[in-house]
Formats: structure tokens, sequence, C-alpha cells
């Protein structure tokens, strides 16, 4: 017997400046539908989109990506199918610096630092710190509690210049990613990870969503976006700096929203080449030849949105789509052809259950949660545990007796 109170949680990943337009029309037209389509049949849709998820102060504390591999690892968890989308543009996206190092790879590392110094100081010349060595000391500190013990990213809040992204992001964050990658490189023997030093926080949920899992179609619905001239866009860099505390909404769709930029303000060719290089591999690890992706084109205005599309605000409107042979072709189309087909057939051997049986099922899911941590009197816990499996009558009988005595 299936739970009544099965949920759906799945898990979006994208970049996020150039997938806007995206995830909103998902949000606004085929996320309540999948909602509706679930609860239909006794079960709920719940989306985990982070833009919303993570509060400014997680983002100082270094919680960003501790906070979305623990999401989706929940989603994993909860949700055999289906668990994760993926939404692929031109943007390799926002590289985070590792919030933890295990300890015997950090003394490697600063090892490399001090024998090396000739080439890895020259990345942190405009930092307070002018040794990399230092730079490292500055911002990780030894956690001997964990096993085996790590080295955790400092968080900024201890200093308020900071607490403003694009400081951070100048003074600190690319510096210091500049350093570890330069310190990975020179080491004779492969890293742990190398994706920590190396690898997007978009590719990072990917991997873990798609490529580690033994995933396939129904757990994972990978889509793909390419700007078809996306030459004419990286012509238009280096662009002015944003307004001050203006976000993007304000300045309208920029050319930088869409592609990576380094430092310079110019296309991150590098960053560009790791996303080719990985992004096929999420279409083979699902059995796919190819990724369903959209052509769109860059405009003054931003990109064409001609592929969204958007669904019928009525459920019924929206069923025919679900059924074998229906066409899809706009995203919000494919997405909840793949998402509710897959959503009804997990919910075939759903039973409702009544308040009786609810109660039961509670009481039990209490029992099983508790006891896993309760340590007791055992000669009083098997009194109870007689008293509770035996027969009802028994049970009533005894308790009659004892009021008589």
């Amino acid at each position: 017997m299936t739970d009544y109170t099965k949920v759906f949680r799945l898990f979006i990943s994208s970049t996020f400046s150039d997938m806007t337009a995206e995830r909103n029309a998902l949000q606004h037209y085929v996320f309540p539908r999948l909602n509706e389509l679930a609860a239909q049949m006794g079960a709920r849709f719940v989306p985990i989109d982070l833009r919303w998820g993570i509060r400014p102060e997680a983002g100082l504390d270094q919680r960003t990506m501790p906070i979305c591999l623990k999401e989706l690892r929940r989603c994993q968890q909860l949700t055999p199918r289906p668990n994760f989308l993926v939404l692929l543009g031109d943007r390799y996206g926002w590289q985070p610096l590792p919030s933890a190092i295990e300890a015997n790879e950090f003394s490697r590392l600063l090892q490399v630092a001090r024998e090396h110094a000739e080439v890895v100081d020259p990345l942190v010349q405009h930092c307070d710190q002018r040794s990399a060595e230092k730079l490292l000391g500055r911002w990780y500190f030894e956690d001997r509690n964990a096993c085996p013990p790590h080295f955790l990213l400092r968080t900024r809040e201890a200093d308020e210049r900071y607490a403003d992204n694009d400081t951070w992001s100048h003074s600190v964050e690319r510096p210091l990613l500049a350093v570890l990658r330069s310190l990975a490189e020179l080491l004779h023997e492969p890293v742990g990870d190398d994706l920590m030093y190396f690898g997007s926080a978009t590719h990072q949920e990917i991997r873990a969503g798609a490529l580690d899992a033994a995933s396939h179609e129904e757990q994972v619905v990978a889509l793909g976006r390419t700007i078809t001239n996306v030459s004419e866009l990286k012509s238009l860099l280096p662009l002015p700096p944003r307004k001050q505390g203006a976000g993007t909404n304000d300045d309208g769709p920029r050319a930088d929203d869409y592609v990576d930029i380094n430092k310079a303000g110019l296309h991150d060719k590098d960053a560009h080449d790791r996303l080719k290089e990985w992004a096929g591999l999420v279409g083979s690890s699902l059995g796919l030849p190819e990724l369903r992706t959209w052509p769109v084109t860059w405009t003054k205005g931003g990109i064409t949105t001609d592929h969204i599309g958007e669904l019928d605000p009525k459920l019924e409107a929206c069923m025919p789509l679900l059924e074998p042979g229906a066409s899809a072709n706009t995203l919000c189309e494919v997405v909840w052809q793949r998402l509710g087909r897959t959503i009804r057939a997990e919910c075939a051997g759903l039973v409702v259950l009544d308040d009786l049986e609810r109660t039961g099922q509670a009481h039990s899911a209490f029992r099983s949660e508790k006891s896993a941590v309760f340590v007791g009197r055992q000669k009083e816990l098997d009194v109870l545990r007689d008293y509770l499996c035996g027969d009802s009558s028994q049970q009533a009988n005894g308790s009659a007796a004892d009021r008589a005595d």
C-alpha cells in the first residue's frame, strides 16, 4: 500500500540570470497543473527552486552549495522519480569556492603554495594578504570535530566589506579560486575532487543529480536552449558596470546575463569550454542521443521566448498532452508531458487511506522514528511491547481485572 501523502519533490537546476524567463514560466503555467494532477491522485507536487530558498545570511556564511546539494539529496531520497529537472543554456555559471577541503589535501596545497610561491603569489597581489599561503590561512580554518578533519571556508560576516557580493567576488573569491586551481594543477597526484576547484554550482548539482545517480529519463528531465547568434552577443562585451544596487530586472537584459565573463568583462572561453565538455555527458548518462534543445536569438531586448510557450489554466485542457503519441513542442508542454506522465504512472498504485488507517500509519511512523534513537529499560519495554502487540481482547480483560483489583 502506498502512502496517500506521497510527495513528488522536483529539484530545478540551471544557471539563474539567463534562465529567469524559463523558470518563471514553469512556476506560472506548469507546476500548478502538476500539483493539481498529483492532488487528484492523493499526492502532492513540490518544486524546489532555490532562487528563493536560500537566505542572504546563508550566502554570507558560505553555506549556499551545501544547502543546494542537501536539498537535491532530499529530493532523491523522498522521490525516486521524477526528482531532477535540468535546464542548460550558454552559461557555465557561478563557480564557487569549495566550502570544505579535507585536512590532508589542504596540507598538500599549503606545501605546494610555499614551494611555488613565485607562481601563485602574483595571483593575489591585489588582496589584503600578499601571499597565496596567507590568503588560504585567512579564509580556511580547521574543523577537528569532522571525521576526517576538514578545513572550512570562513564566514564573510566577520568583515563587513565582504557583505557586498561584487567586493567579495573581486577581492577574495576569484583570486582565491585562481590560487586553488593553480595549486591543484601543480600537485603531482590528483586532487580529491576536481569539481571542487573547477566546477560551477550548476555542474556540481548536475553531477549529483544526473551523472552520479543511476539516472534514467523518467527520473531526470534534461532540456537545453542555444543562442544561435551568440557571437553578436559576445561582441557587445565588455559592458559598463551595473547601476549600484540595481538588479538584472532593473537594468533590463544584458549580454553578460547570457554568457560567462572573465574579470576583464570579456567572454570567458575557459568556462565556455568546460560547459561544452560536460554538457554532452548529461544526455549520454540518460541514454539519449542528444538533449531536446530549442534555438533562440539574441535581440536588444534579450533573447526570443517563443520556445517557452504556456499551458491552459484548466487541468482538463492539458490532459491530452499526457496521452500516448501526443506531440509536445514548447518548453512548458515538454516539461508538463514528461513529468505528468511519470507522476501519473507513479500514482497508479496509490491507495487513499481512510481516517483510521491514516492514524495508525502516523502512530507507526512516530514509533519508528522515536524508537530508533531511544534507549530504555529492556524489561519494561518488553512488557509494553507484549501489551501493545498482544490480543486486544486479552488487553481489555486484563485492564478490567486490574481495575477490579
